[in-house]
């Protein structure tokens, strides 16, 4: 199992940067990082169900004793849905 980390952003236009952010946090998963973007996006868009605007996902890989930064590391890949 692999720990990642993970930020979901709207990515709609209307929106100032410092209110894009919808979910973050970490997940320890056997799902390649694709498939658990899907998962995520999934959660959320049925946990921020008021907002049906596009989304983005950044997941990441993080090692024991790293700390949750409040932006995506460069080495993140971007999942939209």
């Amino acid at each position: 199992m692999t720990l990642y980390g993970y930020l979901i952003h709207r990515t709609d236009e209307d929106t100032d940067d410092d209110r894009r952010t919808m979910s973050r946090g970490t997940r320890t998963s056997d799902q390649s990082p694709a498939e658990l973007a899907d998962e995520l996006l999934a959660t959320n868009r049925a946990q921020h169900s008021y907002y049906t605007g596009p989304r983005r996902c950044w997941v990441w890989e993080l090692t024991d004793g790293t700390f949750l930064p409040r932006t995506a590391p460069e080495d993140a890949v971007a999942y939209d849905g």
